[in-house]
């Protein structure tokens, strides 16, 4: 069931305006959910894709759990009890193998990691699927190794060790991956490909860094 059925119908099951329930949700305007229930987004020209945060709003104007949500949008029965938070085209977890979450961008939000513009899932073999998310790479700043489009799956942390690949968020906004190097009070954030010069924080600049997580695996569809 689409997700704007399952809005439209809940509104009209409890007589609610567009408005009054987009209040129930919180953070959410009313103008939102009239893109979600057109199944449009106007600034695109493209179908809306809400990210996980709207998605657990919405689920919390409901009433219900996100996973609770999730399994309605893939018309599957809720599990009893499931380890991993519910995604698109979910699949029972076992050790081992499961669905992560492809994000278009990540940034910092009022509670920590903010998730934009979900792209549905993919498969991924790690333990703890709820730490991890795919991070969808842009342009060619990290060629040949990362080219634009590939998938990069991230591993939820704070802190890197020099020299690792990871997404690093400036100033709050859209995440970067790169290559992390740290020496005494200097964060250097390098690009593999050799076209772009190395962004350089000195002292109290490296407070606007912050560490989404470390890159384990990337991948490339063809």
């Amino acid at each position: 069931m689409e997700l704007r059925d399952i809005i439209k119908q809940y509104r009209e099951e409890h007589n609610l305006s567009q408005r009054e329930f987009a209040d129930r949700c919180g953070g959410i305007t009313h103008g939102y959910i009239s893109m979600i229930e057109a199944n449009f987004n106007k600034s695109t020209g493209k179908p809306s894709y809400p990210s996980v945060s709207k998605l657990e709003a919405i689920a919390h104007g409901m009433g219900i759990t996100f996973e609770r949500l999730r399994a309605m949008m893939n018309d599957e029965p809720l599990p009893v009890k499931s380890p991993a938070p519910s995604v698109p085209d979910a699949i029972p977890y076992s050790p081992g193998r499961a669905m992560v979450p492809v994000i278009g961008t990540v940034r910092c939000g009022p509670g920590g990691l903010a998730f934009e513009e979900l792209q549905g899932a993919e498969m991924a073999d790690v333990p703890n699927p709820s730490e991890y998310f795919w991070l969808r790479a842009e342009g060619d700043s990290m060629a040949p190794d990362i080219k634009d489009g590939d998938l990069a799956l991230v591993h939820m942390q704070p802190q890197v060790e020099n020299g690792q690949l990871a997404v690093i968020i400036i100033g709050g906004e859209e995440g970067t991956l790169k290559k992390f190097i740290q020496t005494g009070a200097t964060v250097i954030l390098q690009s593999l490909n050799q076209a772009y010069p190395p962004r350089v924080f000195v002292g109290e600049e490296i407070n606007a860094l912050t560490v989404a997580g470390r890159v384990v695996e990337t991948k490339r569809k063809w």
